[in-house]
């Protein structure tokens, strides 16, 4: 359908959802159309590949919707900055595949939107002007920009306050390198994939506030030049950091404060990055999956703590049982880690008869000893920890 329609009365359409989806030839002009009681332009023009006319002068005042409006419209690249969106609630899908649309939208009074799923994703040429969104009442953001390759506009401004969901927000947006340190992410829970593939994104995001995020899965995955200072992120809900870091070849930054006493994914974690800082006093007791979690990176620290958990050292004069050994986790139990005693110190006096620590003689000539254990074998790499035996004399 290719059809003159320009003079059409549509002032009493309330809901043009879909009505040029799919009209693959379609291309007329319709800036002229009254469309002020439209409320609904949900995919209005979506996979319509031939459009490319103006709708500027559009009275949009009372459209509450406007998702996936040009979703595959790969033509359109018209100016809109007049509109009126202050009543829109949906964006999500906008400009989805809009290819080719390249326009400021820097006029638009977004204060009313909540859901900005994918509003540009896969847009590749957007890199209009947003800086001066309100973007107050955003709750999920998740997608906005992701494989929008040239987007890079200042967003630092903007007040996320409210967001829960930015995943995948810059996932795949090649060229964004802007400061955001500003930003409120105190309500955001899912991070999953939100600078995956951000090849030039470097800045610092040392003041987010973290406490609510539970997803880190594939964050900075892909992420070439990323190594901002993350050191005091609080972490304590993140329960998946899966394949975080993996890939993120310049990422070197001291992590070992961080409390994740809640991850339970750390599955490829540091894969492929240039990590090598001490993660020692990592809690890993809920952790369930570690596969993969340093091949191919520089790592090489003490992870004694993990693999060396001790029961009481206290030890009866006389008794040659000292303690137990474990790991922190059944995973790392899973990799058989091969136990024995350092010749240094009072190592000569002790052995590993497999996970238990045994003294030779069971006899004792001064109140304490300092030995180191060392795990070995399979996966076990770089863990030694030292140990103070404490000896309890009879009364």
């Amino acid at each position: 359908f290719n059809g003159d329609i320009s003079d059409w009365d549509v002032s009493s359409v309330t809901d043009m959802s879909s009505i040029f989806a799919h009209t693959h030839a379609f291309n007329q002009p319709l800036n002229d159309w009254d469309v002020s009681s439209v409320t609904h332009m949900s995919a209005t023009f979506f996979d319509a590949i031939s459009f490319n006319q103006p709708l500027n002068d559009w009275d949009v005042s009372s459209v509450v919707d406007t998702s996936s409006m040009f979703h595959d419209a790969i033509s359109f690249n018209q100016p809109l900055n007049d509109w009126d969106v202050s009543s829109v609630v949906d964006t999500s899908s906008m400009f989805s595949r809009a290819v080719s649309f390249d326009q400021d939208l820097d006029e638009w009074d977004v204060s009313n939107a909540r859901f900005m799923i994918g509003m540009f994703a896969i847009a590749h040429n957007f890199n209009g002007n947003i800086t001066t969104w309100d973007v107050s009442s955003a709750q999920d953001t998740s997608s906005m920009f992701a494989v929008t390759l040239h987007f890079s506009q200042p967003l630092n401004d903007w007040d996320v306050s409210n967001v829960v969901d930015m995943s995948n927000m810059f996932s795949g947006a090649a060229e964004f390198n802007q400061p955001l340190n500003d930003w409120d992410v105190s309500n955001v829970v899912d991070m999953f994939h939100m600078f995956s593939g951000a090849a030039e994104f470097n800045q610092p995001l040392n003041d987010w506030n973290t406490s609510s995020v539970t997803n880190m899965d594939r964050m900075f995955l892909y992420a070439d030049n990323f190594n901002g200072n993350i050191t005091t992120w609080d972490v304590s809900s993140v329960t998946d950091m899966s394949h975080m870091f993996r890939y993120a070849a310049e990422f070197n930054q001291p992590l070992n404060d961080w409390n994740t006493s809640s991850v339970i994914y750390m599955k490829g974690m540091f894969r492929g990055s240039s990590f090598n800082h001490p993660l020692d006093s990592w809690d890993v007791s809920s952790a369930v999956v570690m596969n993969s979690m340093f091949p191919s990176s520089n790592f090489e620290q003490d992870l004694g703590n993990w693999y060396i958990v001790l029961g009481d050292t206290s030890v009866d004069s006389g008794d040659t049982l000292v303690t137990t050994i474990t790991a922190q986790n059944s995973f790392l139990d899973r990799q058989n880690p091969k136990y024995s005693v350092a010749p240094d110190g009072d190592g000569d006096l002790f052995f590993m008869d497999g996970n238990i620590l045994r003294s030779i003689s069971g006899e004792y000539t001064k109140p304490h000893y300092n030995i180191t254990i060392v795990a070995t074998d399979g996966f076990v790499m770089h863990s030694f920890r030292d140990v103070t035996i404490t000896v309890i004399q009879p009364q």
